[in-house]
């Protein structure tokens, strides 16, 4: 079954310039990345297994994932691993139910929980929301820690800063004088098939960020459209470098109230 995939948007935040601490991945002085955005979905699908549906494409850095949040709360047994940027910031709600046979979720301001997930075998798994499958959990189970009554915990979703892939900070040295860093970041295809026909483009007010598929030409990409940056395939297990760079403006202040977005959509499974 091949299905098309929705936008997905990397999880990642940036802080800049004091009184700022610190800047994670990506820092873009002046700006921020949003852990709020669009994870891909395949309604028809029935697996819900880890590296499925929009758990299918994941941004690492070294072979660590970027997270979307930091996550608080669980249920005995039950670790949640990452939570898609589509939930948003706030509070969630995970239950059991059956004997602690079954895992649902619901997002922060959703009203329904999502269909019930058999996680009787000890794994990985997906759990969407019931008003919108793009909002989705990961868990890991150890089904024999569950405990055979229904339960019902809040799960606490804050922004991350600071996280795997980050970087140094913009100095006030380097604001006055300007200054370009580069970076770089793999898509890894999770999903038990290819990706096919993956877009990258940017949704940024700042003009000094790029991206590239080979360190070498950098790009501006504002749309999903025909200027998008592509990859006809990335293999299932596979990875596909991707570059970035952020130039700073010579006498550029810091802020934190600009998002620069960087979205990907593609085909599979």
């Amino acid at each position: 079954m091949t299905l098309t995939m929705k936008p997905y948007i990397i999880p990642l935040l940036n802080r800049s310039l004091s009184p700022s601490p610190f800047i994670p991945f990506f820092p873009i002085t002046k700006q921020a990345f949003p852990s709020n955005g669009f994870i891909p979905s395949i309604v028809e699908c029935a697996l819900y297994e880890s590296g499925t549906r929009g758990d299918g494409l994941r941004i690492e850095l070294s072979a660590v994932e970027s997270p979307s949040f930091h996550v608080i709360g669980s249920l005995p047994g039950v670790a949640v691993l990452a939570a898609a940027g589509a939930n948003g910031p706030g509070t969630g709600d995970l239950e059991s139910e059956d004997g602690g046979t079954k895992l649902k979720w619901k997002a922060p301001d959703s009203g329904t929980h999502g269909t019930s997930v058999d996680v009787s075998t000890d794994g990985s798994y997906i759990l969407e929301d019931g008003e919108d499958e793009r909002k989705w959990v990961r868990v890991q189970v150890v089904n024999s820690f569950m405990l055979n009554v229904p339960m019902s915990t809040f799960i606490y979703l804050s922004e991350v800063y600071e996280n795997a892939v980050s970087s140094d900070d913009v100095t006030a040295a380097e604001a006055t004088a300007g200054d370009t860093k580069d970076y770089t970041v793999d898509i890894k295809a999770e999903s038990p098939m290819d990706l096919l026909d993956v877009k990258v483009w940017l949704e940024s007010p700042d003009d000094g960020i790029f991206i590239s598929d080979d360190g070498v030409v950098y790009v501006q990409p504002k749309s999903e459209g025909a200027d998008a940056l592509s990859f006809a395939r990335i293999a299932s297990g596979a990875t596909q470098s991707l570059f970035l760079r952020r130039i700073t403006s010579a006498g550029a202040s810091a802020s934190t109230g600009i998002l620069n977005r960087v979205r990907f959509a593609w085909d599979g499974y």
